[in-house]
Order: C-alpha cells, then structure tokens, then sequence
C-alpha cells in the first residue's frame, strides 16, 4: 500500500454564519478558475453569527489574486497534510498511529473514502509538526516493521 502525502498550505478567512456567504468567498476563485483540493467552512462558537472558511492549495498569481479578492490570506499557525491511497481496513488508524508514535498532536483530522480510495486532510498548528507527521506517514505500509 503506497500512500501520496503532501503539505497543504492552508489560506483562510472570515465568514458570516448565514446562507450563501460560502459561496460568495468560493465565487471568485471558481471565476479564476482555482482548482482547490480541500474547503473546509464552519461555524465559530467563540464568536456568533461568524464562521471561518479553510482552502487549499493557493497557487499561483492569478489564484492569489482571487483569494484575497474574496477575503483570504494564507494562515500561519494551520498548516496541513493531504494523505491518499487504497483504501483499506484500518488504515486510518495506522496514520493516526504513526502520527502519535512521532509526538506530533494534530488540530484537526477529516478522512473519508470515495470509491476505493482513502482520503485524509489532517491540520497541523506549525510546519514542522506537519513535517513531523509527514515522514512518519510516508513510513505506514514500507517494508519490514512496517506499522
């Protein structure tokens, strides 16, 4: 079992918790044509009637453009990992394994399975815990010992 892993830098914002203001941030970038990989939008208890909105990735001139056209900046303390490959039994507790077995405590975990592949976005609070994490991920299912 191979797993893809790779670092996502996370752009983020500000919304109101009201219908459509999701959809009015993504609209500019769907304008610009920006392929995102991962949009995560919530609520935020600690500020009512608000929400925050997480995308990623961000990449190039005309994408910058768009997202800070709808609001976004790149985030500094959420940095994440993208993690896929073929889905099977227990793999999801092999990653969070490996992840803890590295003294590396995540924010934030969503992992889901489309088909028959595994798809896990997990957030770190700095670069090298999502490094930490990285190369402990890219060990899960390699050779002898493997965990």
């Amino acid at each position: 079992m191979a797993l893809k892993v790779s670092q996502l830098d996370m752009w983020s914002g500000k919304i109101q918790d009201r219908h459509g203001d999701t959809a009015s941030v993504l609209e500019p970038l769907a304008k610009a044509k920006v392929d995102m990989q991962f949009v995560l939008a919530r609520r935020t208890q600690e500020d009512p009637g608000k929400g925050v909105i997480f995308v990623s990735p961000i990449k190039g001139a005309e994408a910058e453009k768009a997202a800070k056209a709808a609001g976004l900046s790149p985030t500094k303390n959420v940095v994440g990992l993208s993690i896929e490959g073929d889905d099977e039994p227990g793999l999801g507790h092999k990653i969070t394994r490996a992840i803890a077995d590295a003294g590396v405590n995540f924010r934030g975990l969503s992992a889901t399975v489309v088909g028959k592949r595994y798809v896990c976005r997990v957030a770190f609070d700095s670069a090298e815990d999502a490094s930490g994490a990285k190369a402990a991920v890219e060990g899960v299912g390699k050779g002898p010992g493997k965990k």
